[in-house]
């Protein structure tokens, strides 16, 4: 469990996902709306991909390079659509309920 922050104020409480599995699954067969940190082994457009399958919310997601500055953003991706890449490579994947969290490109986060 980590808690996200952005000048100093607090965002979003979430779990972290750093292994193999815990990435694969993320959000999926979730009906309650929550939140995920996604941590890649390294910075990448490729590996920071995500889908939407057996997901039945919708999601905004933030991607963060290595230092936790955000790289790109997708606002209120539907459940069961695919191939959502960031711009440009980044490190995390933080996956939120739409709209409860406001970030924009080049905001930083602490966790």
């Amino acid at each position: 469990m980590v808690f996200v922050f952005k000048d100093n104020k607090f965002l979003i409480k979430t779990n972290l996902c750093k292994s193999f599995l815990s990435k694969g699954l993320g959000l999926m067969f979730t009906f309650k709306p929550k939140s995920v940190l996604l941590k890649n082994n390294y910075e990448s457009i490729i590996g920071s991909g995500i889908h939407m399958f057996f997901m039945f919310y919708s999601i905004d997601i933030y991607w963060l390079d290595k230092n936790l500055k955000v790289v790109d953003i997708k606002k209120s991706l539907k459940p069961f659509t695919i191939n959502h890449f960031p711009k440009n490579k980044a490190m995390y994947t933080l996956e939120v309920p739409c709209n409860s969290i406001k970030l924009e490109i080049g905001d930083t986060i602490h966790i």
